[in-house]
C-alpha cells in the first residue's frame, strides 16, 4: 500500500501516514496478551507477599496478648510491662493485619479483573496503591499504567465492557 514500509520481519507493514498507525496487528495482540498475563501473575505474587505481611503482623498481636494477660509476669511483677503497652501492640498488629488483608483481597480482585478484561478503574486504583510498595510495587504499578494506557489494550477492555 502507498505510504507503508516493510518491517524487519518483512510480514507486517508499519504505516507512515497518521491515520492507520493505530491499527492493531496480530503481533500487537500477542504482545498485549502476554503483557496482561505477566501483570496478572505480578498481582498474584504481590497478593501472596501481602498475605505474608498479614501473618507477620499477627506476631505483634500475640506479643501484645502476652503482655496484656500477664505471660511476661516473672518472679517480680514490678518488672512486667504495663498493660497499656500490650494493648498498644495488639491494636497496631490488628490494624496492620486488616490493612494488609484488604490489600491482598484488592490485588486478587485486580488479577481477576485483568484476566476478565473488566473493571479498569479498579485496576488503575490498585496500580496507584501498589506504587507505594517500593521497589517492586512501584514497578508493578508503573507497568500497569503503561500497559493499560495502550489503545490496543484499552480496546480489549472496551470490547469486554460492551459484551457484558
Amino acid at each position: 500500500t502507498p505510504g507503508s514500509v516493510r518491517g524487519r520481519s518483512g510480514n507486517w507493514p508499519t504505516y507512515l501516514d497518521g491515520g492507520t498507525m493505530n491499527a492493531i496487528t496480530p503481533q500487537q495482540e500477542i504482545v498485549d496478551a502476554e503483557h496482561l498475563r505477566l501483570l496478572r501473575i505480578g498481582y498474584y505474587v504481590s497478593a501472596g507477599t501481602n498475605l505474608l505481611w498479614v501473618f507477620f503482623a499477627l506476631i505483634y498481636v500475640a506479643m501484645g496478648a502476652f503482655m496484656l494477660f500477664g505471660a511476661f509476669d516473672g518472679a517480680k511483677p514490678s518488672d512486667a510491662p504495663p498493660k497499656a503497652v500490650g494493648l498498644m501492640f495488639m491494636s497496631i498488629g490488628i490494624a496492620i493485619s486488616l490493612i494488609m488483608a484488604s490489600f491482598t483481597v484488592l490485588k486478587l480482585l485486580t488479577a481477576q479483573a485483568i484476566g476478565k478484561r473488566k473493571w479498569k478503574g479498579l485496576i488503575f486504583a490498585t496500580a496507584a496503591i501498589s506504587c507505594f510498595g517500593v521497589p517492586w510495587g512501584t514497578a508493578l504499578g508503573v507497568f500497569t499504567f503503561l500497559v493499560l494506557s495502550r489503545p490496543s489494550v484499552a480496546s480489549q477492555f472496551a470490547k469486554s465492557t460492551a459484551s457484558s
